[in-house]
């Protein structure tokens, strides 16, 4: 990921939005979107706990700074401590934003590519986004030395990358942080730590030949330091309970037109109203026809309708003093939601590319009439597990599911950008003024949360600006 891009939306990130940028390779449980308007789906899979833990090492690493220790010890009974130390070692006042490749690729790897733009710092195994491996730059602290914890570490080593230091750790599983690899690399001439993380079936010799093809250039970009993303900010787990929820605003129902600002895929502005104008529920996935995304079939049952889905609920471990404890399990019954929704260009100019991003969101309507997301999704997006204070108030942090009926992200939709002109699929090519374009969305849902169904039109705005359309009364079920 590009320093330059993190660092010009990190101060504006929510505490929640944080964690999940931080996780989004770590959680074996699915592939986390960065919530940023263009992310689209999540995957969720069952996962069990292995921990154990083996013994520490020194590495000593010299650049251009001077001298910066790269120290290992045990933590707790599950963890290991890796700890970079940069005390009296003077960091530099300007920062250079850099680019990461890997330029050297195990057998059945290949970059990842999405509407057009490859990001360099993400690979796929065998094509399949459960197999990533993915690197970041971080900054190290200014001063003294970071902590970084890593949970659930069965195995470790010492490794040298080209002329730098580097660590490589094997993770069992957990509930909160899934089984995987993942490595430090320091690079001190340029302060910073790359990170690779792992999922799915990498093997450490598969990691050890990514590493060694690892390249980090400097981009000619710099930044002043204060507004670097530093190891100690990318690795801090505790956020508020009120962090963790969205703040939503009821615009309407069905029928109703609610105004809201858009942007096209170059950031432009654009005066946007939207409408829904049909919600139906189904027992299969036949409506669907032939488009049906490939995670949803196994939601099907032998009847060829869908499935129930299985709600297994957690208080997970950190990895470092506890593991994970289960609290209970459900079975829900899933449906299939199709909603119709009428974009319309409101400015007086023709606008491309222009950006959608259509939640089916949980809602509770509390007495006061204030608005918040259940808890039950923030903890089946991979939330709670980071919420201090989450698993005391409601007695659970996470939910696994068998099924996709907890999601919230579009599942499916009819109209995208395939040209490769922009970086996401989930765009209306052209919209003349004044112009109306109709997307048709489904969602696989639990039925048990019928009531509590409405979209969320516009979430590629700002947090404030979350416009819902409540949905969950008009619902039919069909054959």
């Amino acid at each position: 990921m590009r320093l330059t891009d993190m660092k010009d939306e990190w101060p504006h990130m929510p505490e929640s939005m944080k964690v999940q940028v931080r996780d989004l390779v770590e959680n074996e449980s699915g592939k986390a979107d960065l919530q940023t308007g263009r992310g689209r789906r999540s995957r969720k899979k069952m996962i069990v706990l292995a921990a154990a833990l083996a013994a520490s090492f020194v590495a000593i690493t010299v650049g251009a700074n001077g001298l910066v220790r790269l120290k290992e010890k045990k933590a707790g009974s599950y963890g290991r401590a890796t700890i970079v130390d940069t005390a009296g070692t003077k960091a530099p006042s300007v920062l250079q934003d850099v680019d990461i490749s890997f330029d050297r690729l195990p057998d059945g790897y290949a970059y990842q590519k999405q509407g057009g733009q490859t990001f360099r710092n993400e690979v796929l195994k065998d094509g399949s986004d459960s197999n990533l491996a993915a690197a970041y730059a971080i900054y190290l602290d200014k001063d003294g030395s970071t902590d970084l914890i890593t949970a659930n570490v069965t195995s470790g080593r010492k490794l040298t990358v080209g002329d730098h230091e580097a660590v490589i750790y094997q993770r069992g599983a957990s509930i909160s942080q899934g089984a995987g690899t993942e490595a430090y690399v320091i690079y001190p001439e340029y302060w910073l730590a790359v990170q690779v993380q792992t999922r799915g079936d990498v093997s450490e010799e598969e990691l050890s030949t990514l590493l060694n093809g690892l390249t980090v250039t400097p981009t000619g970009i710099t930044m002043q330091y204060g507004d670097a993303v530093t190891l100690s900010q990318w690795t801090m787990k505790d956020a508020s309970l009120a962090s963790g929820q969205r703040t939503f605003r009821l615009a309407g129902t069905i029928g109703d037109t609610v105004s809201f600002t858009g942007s096209m895929q170059d950031g432009t502005d654009v005066p946007m109203e939207a409408a829904v104008t049909e919600v139906h529920a189904y027992d299969s996935l036949d409506v669907l026809g032939d488009s049906v995304p490939d995670e949803w079939k196994n939601d099907v049952g032998a009847d060829g309708k869908l499935a129930d889905n299985t709600l297994t609920y957690y208080i997970a471990g950190d990895g470092i003093n506890t593991q994970d404890q289960l609290v209970k399990t459900e079975t829900v019954k899933q449906k299939l939601v199709c909603a119709t929704v009428e974009f319309t260009n409101a400015s007086d100019e023709d606008a491309a590319n222009v950006n959608f991003v259509t939640e089916l969101r949980r809602i509770l309507v509390n007495s006061d009439q204030t608005l918040e997301e259940k808890p039950e999704a923030l903890a089946s997006q991979d939330l709670g597990a980071y919420i201090k204070g989450f698993a005391d108030k409601y007695g659970y942090d996470t939910i696994r599911s068998t099924g996709h009926g907890t999601e919230y992200e579009m599942g499916w939709f009819d109209v995208s950008q395939k040209d490769g002109s922009t970086d996401g699929s989930n765009y209306i090519p052209h919209m003349s003024a004044g112009e109306t374009v109709t997307v048709h969305f489904a969602w696989i849902v639990d039925e048990s949360d019928f009531p509590n169904l409405y979209l969320n039109v516009n979430s590629h705005v700002g947090e404030g600006d979350n416009l819902l359309i409540g949905i969950g009364s008009v619902l039919n079920t069909e054959g």
